[in-house]
């Protein structure tokens, strides 16, 4: 059985990338959001990652490593920001030693190049129909991947996804359990929600 934590969070900066510790330690796997992501190169970087986790290395490190692979000096502050939140991210999973779930792995990616609020909203829905398809093929996909987890009974996967972002609406056959998740944006205190579902089980 597969338990799915689903977490929309603002991804930007530093602060908002630690409020997703107490999740990353407390699941199997985490699910990155990964736009557009080919199948492919899903597999790549799950197994890349993994490798990464074999190595004897320390945090500092690994950051040091994470930072020469970025893409150099970020041209706007919101790029930066975002940049901050995954390095932290993937330093929080790197510490509790969490295998990766690439939510999206699409065998034709559809054009990125969308310039209209309504071509935008129309490649959100896409991706998120690819993300819910995708989870609930997911726990046979994980058997496959991770030795560790082929005898688990239930693996609990927390996937990450944008706060526009809803996935949740093409999920088949599931029962929801909200569960509030505050995020601080300037000086507004926004509610999001983390959803729970148990797929292949209905209470």
């Amino acid at each position: 059985m597969l338990e799915i934590t689903i977490l929309k969070t603002h991804h930007r900066g530093e602060e908002e990338a630690r409020k997703l510790l107490p999740y990353i330690q407390c699941c199997d796997v985490f699910g990155i959001e990964s736009p557009l992501c080919t199948q492919q190169k899903a597999e790549e970087k799950e197994k890349e990652w993994t490798k990464i986790l074999q190595q004897d290395m320390s945090t500092d490190e690994f950051i040091r490593a994470f930072d020469k692979t970025s893409k150099g000096k970020k041209d706007t502050k919101a790029e930066e920001q975002k940049y901050l939140y995954l390095r932290k991210t993937y330093e929080q999973l790197f510490v509790e030693r969490k295998p990766l779930w690439h939510s999206e792995r699409w065998i034709i990616p559809p054009s990125s190049s969308q310039s209209t609020i309504r071509q935008k909203a129309e490649l959100i829905r896409a991706r998120d129909r690819q993300i819910a398809e995708n989870l609930a093929s997911a726990e046979q996909i994980l058997r496959k991947t991770y030795e560790r987890l082929q005898e688990k009974p239930v693996i609990n996967l927390t996937l990450t996804v944008g706060a526009l972002h809803t996935p949740e609406s093409y999920l088949p056959n599931y029962t929801s359990t909200p569960i509030l998740l505050y995020t601080q944006r300037e000086k507004v205190t926004n509610v999001k929600w983390m959803y729970n579902w148990v797929l292949g089980e209905k209470k």
